[in-house]
């Protein structure tokens, strides 16, 4: 058995695998003990090709998945994990890259501590030519057992600061994933939270590596641009629905029943709040039918979350109150949008 399975969902990363390759075969942990699965999302350019280079250089190592029908990066990284064979499990996005001691140290520390999921730094490049390989922080590390934890222990000491809804800042035991069912959400951008709110919901064992060991970089030909996402309308609402589907999941499994008040907290926060600014990035506006769906959702799931113990103490969520409140029309929904704006300066 390997130690580690690198999972790599690849769409059209032709400029850019080879450094996310290079920093995975020079880890300090040996190529030996790593399994790298390369998934090429129908790539319209020669990143096949470039994948097909690695795996004949590490074909002992290396696995490569070329797909036939463009699935994007969700159901990538799912139809990838099938194929690992490693006792952990990373997911790295191809324009990104590791430093070379990053894997040796995550898997020294899951081990050490028994952690079904390792959280780790991230800092972004925008010159890779000017990356430094200093992984230092000025963040003490952190292991929280959880097996027993309450409510407010899972508020507290998870779902803070240190937990991203990323992907590519987390080291997971492979069979914690494969035990409880953890999956992207399919077809749709922002598709981590289904994945790691999930883990985070029935984790007992982790640890906060405060550590810069990912690098991050945005690919502009990648799927979230190539799809070309600021003309794309129809992609505006897929952060609610992978909220939607994440609570119907927690429903289902019970998840939810354990721990209210803290999924109503992040269902709010993630499903209404992200919803809005993460598009106001991305220069979209919203139509009244849109907003009222939002609005009646987040009302019909949290009735109560003016007085929900964890949204009613964080001030960017209250200041979020009376937009869902706000009677929209015709007549208010260019008002409605810029409000969004003013909220997207004033926490952003």
């Amino acid at each position: 058995m390997k130690k580690v399975s690198v999972i790599v969902p690849c769409y059209n990363s032709e400029l850019y695998i080879d450094r996310c390759m290079k920093s995975l075969t020079e880890q300090t942990i040996g190529i030996s003990n790593i399994e790298i699965i390369l998934v090429d999302d129908c790539s319209t350019d020669h990143t096949l090709n470039k994948l097909m280079e690695w795996e004949n250089k590490y074909n002992e190592s290396v696995i490569v998945i070329p797909l036939n029908k463009h699935v994007m990066q969700g159901a990538a990284r799912n139809i990838a994990l099938s194929y690992a064979s490693g006792e952990y499990v990373y997911y790295l996005d191809s324009d990104d890259w590791l430093v070379n001691t990053a894997l040796k140290k995550l898997y020294r520390n899951a081990r050490q501590n028994n952690a079904e999921i390792i959280c780790f730094l991230s800092k972004e490049v925008v010159d890779p030519y000017k990356d430094t390989p200093n992984t230092k922080s000025n963040k003490p590390n952190r292991f929280e057992n959880m097996t027993n934890a309450t409510e407010w222990d899972r508020a507290t000491k998870i779902f803070n600061e240190d937990f991203s809804r990323g992907c590519w800042d987390k080291f997971y035991l492979r069979e914690f994933v494969i035990r409880n069912n953890l999956k992207y959400a399919e077809g749709v951008f922002d598709e981590e939270s289904l994945f790691t709110t999930n883990a985070g919901l029935v984790v007992n064992h982790i640890l906060f590596l405060n550590e810069y060991l990912h690098r991050y970089f945005t690919n502009f030909s990648g799927t979230c641009f190539a799809l070309a996402i600021k003309d794309k309308i129809s992609h505006r609402d897929d952060n609610a629905i992978t909220w939607f589907n994440l609570y119907l999941k927690m429903k289902e499994n019970g998840i939810y029943n354990k721990y209210p008040h803290l999924f109503d907290f992040l269902f709010y926060k993630n499903y209404f709040v992200s919803t809005f600014t993460l598009n106001i990035v991305r220069g979209y506006i919203f139509d009244v039918h849109s907003v009222n769906i939002l609005q009646n959702t987040v009302k019909a799931i949290v009735p109560d979350y003016r007085t929900n113990q964890y949204l009613s103490q964080n001030p960017e969520v209250m200041y979020s109150f009376p937009l869902v409140e706000m009677q929209v029309t015709e007549d208010n929904i260019a008002e409605y949008n810029q409000l969004w704006r003013d909220y997207f300066k004033k926490y952003h």
